[in-house]
């Protein structure tokens, strides 16, 4: 999974935690709707694990033309849309349709996962530190066996 930096999904979530956020985002102006689809291809493109890089060269573009389409500062004519869809596999209503709710609950999601994942490497840390212990027991205790019978 690509890493995705919590101050990035903070600001992501905080945005849409609001009634006021979410009804702004879901204006139906121009500028609007190039932000929330670039922020669903981003979304989708990072779910891949794909950098930009390789989505422009799949689009035949310029790395920073395929940046400013996730920033929402292209308009994105609908036969490049259907072309970013199918790079996805997505379809193409997934690309225009937007969702605060889920986001969040996805957000809420990963954030849950990569506390239980922290938690899981802990425990592993601890069973690693265990057997190094049990290792050095093992062999000193052989070794001291091995003194005490001559």
């Amino acid at each position: 999974m690509p890493e995705i930096s919590l101050r990035w999904l903070f600001l992501r979530i905080s945005s849409y935690i609001d009634r006021e956020s979410t009804s702004y985002i879901l204006q139906t102006s121009k500028s609007n709707i190039n932000l929330t689809t670039g922020f669903l291809i981003r979304k989708f493109r990072i779910s891949k694990g794909w950098d930009q890089a390789l989505m422009a060269t799949k689009l035949d573009i310029t790395r920073g033309s395929y940046s400013k389409i996730e920033a929402g500062l292209t308009d994105v004519n609908l036969s490049r849309l259907e072309q970013i869809a199918f790079i996805l596999d997505v379809k193409l209503i997934q690309l225009l349709s937007f969702d605060p709710e889920q986001e969040v609950r996805d957000a809420s999601r990963y954030l849950s996962v990569l506390a239980q994942i922290r938690e899981k490497d802990r425990c592993i840390e601890l069973l690693l530190h265990q057997i190094v212990e049990l290792a050095h027991q093992l062999k000193f205790g052989r070794e001291s066996k091995g003194n005490s019978n001559r």
